[in-house]
């Protein structure tokens, strides 16, 4: 049996845009293990996965946290020998392509964009363009999500062996239904982003 090993840092990641992809994986009889902080109500787990806490400070910049979530993975892979392993956001795909790396197993990961990390000083830009390309140079394909992230890679070296641009994660059209525009409401704004300050809410 094929095995497949996801890492992600929330349940929310994976439960609105991949869980279509996981359930898909599984009907073709493939063992599906995911990491992640947490399966909430036990949905993945029911689902048939095999799930691993691992827990991710998503915004922190602690090494030492850090550290424990690359040491994590490791052991993880050992353990389990995945054929090959498929990450969404920038921890897991940044330590999830090291250990990768470093144990020789086939890695896929998506880049959905670039991150705030890239809004702080230049030296911090530096050390995780740095990072990226420990962990993506020389991999079997990274996906990526948006122009600026596919030109930033280019720009800066930052070579794995498919660079492959994608529109998008997908809307779930069975579940999200085209609807008639209101023509009797009062819209005061349209804001298709999350909203935070890095998205040009303000």
């Amino acid at each position: 049996m094929k095995k497949i090993l996801i890492l992600s840092n929330h349940f929310l990641t994976l439960y609105l845009f991949r869980r279509e992809i996981i359930a898909a994986l599984l009907n073709q009889g493939i063992n599906v293990t995911l990491a992640m902080p947490e399966d909430d109500e036990n949905y993945f787990s029911k689902l048939g996965c095999n799930v691993i806490k691992v827990p991710i400070d998503r915004h922190g910049v602690n090494p030492i946290k850090d550290l424990k979530v690359l040491k994590k993975y490791i052991c993880l892979m050992k353990e389990i020998s995945p054929d090959i392993v498929l990450s969404y956001t920038i921890k897991p795909n940044i330590y999830g392509g090291m250990c990768c790396k470093v144990l020789r197993i086939p890695f896929l990961s998506n880049i959905t964009g670039l991150g705030t990390g890239m809004d702080k000083n230049f030296a911090f830009q530096h050390f995780l363009k740095m990072l990226y390309k420990i962990a993506l140079n020389s991999q079997e394909c990274v996906f990526i999500q948006n122009e600026a992230a596919m030109l930033y890679f280019k720009d800066n070296k930052i070579i794995p062996k498919t660079l492959h641009k994608i529109p998008g994660s997908g809307v779930n059209l069975n579940e999200h239904k085209l609807m008639e525009y209101p023509q009797d409401e009062k819209v005061n704004f349209f804001f298709i982003a999350r909203v935070m300050k890095a998205k040009g809410i303000e």
